[in-house]
């Protein structure tokens, strides 16, 4: 089965349409690159695919199951493009609180797991996020999801 999988997917908000009939997979270790002029509904669609919305019509599944079980959304990292966070806060703050969240879910988080992903992405996480650049702040929402 292929990790992403999207059958004839429908999302209606009343009498609009935002998503009709979309059918698609993606292979693993396929890139695969959702592309569309302003409101063609990718947004709504991901926002299914990652069961914060649910379809009208037809299904979105990942890894083998609905994302709308909490223990399939728990092995699914999101990085928004447009990544917000508290900007007075530094990068350490922004994922120890993260981390609290995380766990105080039952989810299981490595502090040296995430040591080492902000070492290999050479993240100053001791800098407050709003003086980190546009890329840094990237790496933080990657080291988030």
């Amino acid at each position: 089965m292929a990790p992403v999988t999207i059958t004839s997917l429908r999302k209606e908000f009343g009498s609009l349409t935002a998503v009709d009939d979309v059918t698609f997979d993606v292979d693993a270790g396929q890139v695969f690159g959702l592309l569309g002029p302003n409101g063609a509904g990718k947004t709504t669609l991901i926002r299914c695919l990652l069961g914060y919305l649910q379809p009208t019509g037809g299904s979105a599944a990942a890894l083998g199951g609905s994302t709308r079980k909490p223990a399939i959304r728990a092995r699914i990292g999101y990085l928004p493009g447009d990544l917000r966070l508290e900007p007075r806060l530094t990068g350490n703050q922004i994922v120890d609180v993260r981390t609290r969240l995380l766990r105080h879910a039952g989810r299981r988080v490595s502090s040296t797991d995430i040591d080492a992903i902000a070492a290999r992405l050479s993240l100053p996480l001791n800098r407050r996020f709003a003086t980190l650049s546009k890329g840094n702040k990237q790496k933080v929402g990657v080291l988030l999801a």
